[in-house]
C-alpha cells in the first residue's frame, strides 16, 4: 500500500509597503487531492484557510503536484482549489483570476 507522505506548511506574511499591509499566503509540499480519499480533504481545507487570508498572492515552497508533477494531475490538484488566483487559468474549475496572484516554486515532485 502506497502511503502519502504531506507536510503542509501554512504561513501568513504580512509585509507594508507604503504603510499598506500585504498578505503572503506561503504554502508547500501540497497538492495531493488526484490521490483521492482524505487527501482531497486536507487539501480543501487548506484551501479554505488560506482564503480566510484573502492574500494579496501565493507563493508555493515546491512539492506542489503529486506524486509526480504529471499535467493531468495539475488541475485536481491545484485549479480546483486555488483557480481563482491564477491567471490565464484554463482548466474546469471556472474562469481563474483576473490578474495572476499565484507564484509557484518547483519542486522535485513537480
Amino acid at each position: 500500500m502506497s502511503h502519502v507522505r504531506v507536510l503542509l506548511l501554512l504561513f501568513c506574511l504580512p509585509v507594508l509597503v507604503n504603510a499598506e499591509a500585504v498578505v503572503v499566503g506561503v504554502i508547500g509540499d501540497f497538492g495531493v487531492a488526484a490521490s483521492g480519499g482524505s487527501s482531497a480533504a486536507i487539501e480543501l481545507s487548506v484551501a479554505n484557510v488560506i482564503k480566510r487570508w484573502d492574500p494579496d498572492f501565493i507563493v508555493t515552497l515546491g512539492d506542489n503536484n503529486y506524486p509526480d508533477g504529471a499535467s493531468s494531475t495539475l488541475d485536481p490538484n491545484i485549479g480546483q482549489f486555488l483557480a481563482e488566483y491564477i491567471h490565464p487559468y484554463t482548466g474546469a474549475y471556472g474562469p481563474g483570476g483576473s490578474s495572476n496572484r499565484f507564484f509557484p516554486c518547483l519542486g522535485n515532485h513537480d
